[in-house]
């Protein structure tokens, strides 16, 4: 039986309304008094995202949902959460952080899964696998789906590099040692788990056979799996090879994202107003049939 270590979670939010509660749930469910406490760090949110953090009742064992507020900045928000909970009282004293994206959904009992990746003295992990979320009711995904899953197993697996959509855990030694997160506003996650496979080695992975998590594909449905693909793989190559700043790769991902947003709406727009004229045009026909 894995021993009870005492787990952190810290989850960075900003406009996640669609997808807090659930994410907090199946936090609560499957803590299995492991979990000490959640610390959910606001990038400023101007939907119901706080108003939801504070009223998602957790399990009675977790000392309570902590709301923190920052600048929209991920890594900036994750470790404002990781220092929250680093810098509690000795009486809790907590031994493993868990980061976990806000429109992710945890395995059941993955504190278990967590307390036997680490159990023999591995100091950080993630999960090998993530499968896509479903939401609304949503029946089928683009197939490249699989494929992109699959890259990422591989990907942790054999090169040792795990991103955050995979919920890095690691030992609060760990994350003190390798300095925390960098504050930047986009791979972040991608330089923390290079910094522990370069200090600690390989991560513990936690297997597809035993849970998976669950993450949501927003992005893969704004974008289309290939384009998302090609452009997350740029701006590393981009980074790694010193085009770019992470905060110029933030600049390129979110600026794709208001420019599909913008095209999204001018299309709707466009749309609404030719379905206005032709049901116009229709009446103003069928009036002439009447009168002629």
């Amino acid at each position: 039986m894995p021993s009870r270590l005492k787990l952190a979670v810290v989850i960075p939010t900003l406009n996640e309304s669609s997808f807090i509660a659930s994410c907090l749930e199946s936090v609560s469910e499957g803590s299995r008094n492991h979990v000490q406490t959640v610390v959910v760090v606001d990038g400023g949110s101007d939907d119901n995202t706080p108003d939801i953090v504070r009223s998602t009742p957790m399990a009675t064992h977790i000392l309570g949902t902590v709301l923190e507020n920052t600048s929209p900045n991920r890594g900036i928000q994750l470790d404002k959460g990781a220092r929250k909970c680093l810098d509690m009282s000795a009486d809790k004293r907590i031994d493993v952080l868990l980061f976990v994206h806000a429109d992710t959904i945890l395995p059941a009992n993955y504190a278990e899964h967590i307390a036997e990746a680490l159990k023999d003295g591995q100091m950080w992990g993630a999960w090998e696998a993530w499968h896509p979320r479903l939401e609304n009711k949503q029946k089928s995904l683009d197939p490249c789906i699989d494929a992109v899953s699959l890259f990422a197993r591989l990907r942790s697996k054999h090169l040792g590099v795990a991103y955050g959509d995979q919920c890095l855990f690691m030992r609060r030694e760990a994350y003190e040692a390798v300095g925390g997160f960098q504050h930047w506003p986009l791979l972040e996650d991608l330089n923390m788990a290079r910094a522990l496979k370069e200090k600690f080695g390989y991560p513990s992975l936690i297997p597809v056979e035993k849970s998976v998590v669950f993450t949501s594909m927003r992005r893969y449905r704004k974008l289309g799996s290939a384009p998302t693909c090609l452009l997350n793989n740029m701006l590393v190559c981009m980074w790694r090879s010193g085009y770019t700043t992470p905060q110029g790769a933030a600049s390129i991902y979110y600026g794709v994202d208001r420019f599909v947003d913008r095209i999204t709406n001018l299309a709707c727009d466009n749309i609404l107003v030719d379905g206005i004229d032709g049901i116009i045009g229709g009446l103003v026909s069928l009036r002439n049939s009447l009168l002629g």
